[in-house]
């Protein structure tokens, strides 16, 4: 073998896992229970950024969809979620957020983004539990997140080719709002004996 060929085989073979695959085609939507609206849902192609515009009216919410990809190879996506806090059973503060990420096949969580007073507590990098391969983000609140505010909740995926995938948003309520929230459930109880 001449050393041209050889350094072209060299090169070749440090190149191929460079390669990422493209987008051909993309899906996202609400799951259809309605705890979460869709304001919009916007894609950017060549930085391939999801952005998902919603209002979250109870939880866990879902957004649900799909990538087609040209390749096995990975892209990377940034799914960039601001979330609107329409709380419709109390009007309640969020002090914390949480993903939970279902794929169908093996992904990696490359990176997060949140709001500037907020940081990003725990990144649990996907396992196969069962069918579906499941990777978590924990978001720890600066200033809360009241009924009425947005919040911003943004996750950087990579995954093996086409995949199916749900993220699912559960916020959590500040002390205070979940102890008005048992005790009015106790109160509607009281009334109803």
């Amino acid at each position: 073998m001449k050393l041209s060929t050889l350094s072209a085989c060299v090169v070749l073979l440090v190149l191929v896992p460079l390669a990422a695959a493209d987008i051909k085609g993309w899906n996202c939507a609400a799951d259809g229970d309605t705890a979460l609206s869709m304001n919009s849902i916007t894609w950017d192609e060549p930085t391939y950024t999801m952005n998902c515009d919603g209002r979250l009216h109870w939880w866990p919410a879902h957004i649900v969809g799909d990538f087609t990809t040209d390749t096995e190879e990975d892209p990377i996506v940034w799914v960039r979620n601001t979330v609107y806090n329409d709380a419709e059973v109390l009007p309640l503060s969020w002090t914390d957020f949480h993903l939970n990420i279902y794929m169908n096949k093996p992904f990696t969580i490359t990176g997060t983004a949140t709001l500037p007073d907020w940081t990003v507590s725990n990144v649990t990098q996907p396992t196969q539990l069962s069918s579906p391969w499941i990777g978590t983000v924990d978001y720890l609140g600066g200033t809360a997140i009241n009924f009425g505010d947005w919040g911003e909740f943004d996750v950087r995926l990579s995954f093996l080719g086409s995949i199916a995938y749900t993220i699912e948003m559960i916020p959590t309520p500040e002390p205070a709002s979940l102890l008005m929230l048992a005790l009015g459930t106790l109160l509607v109880r009281g009334r109803n004996r």
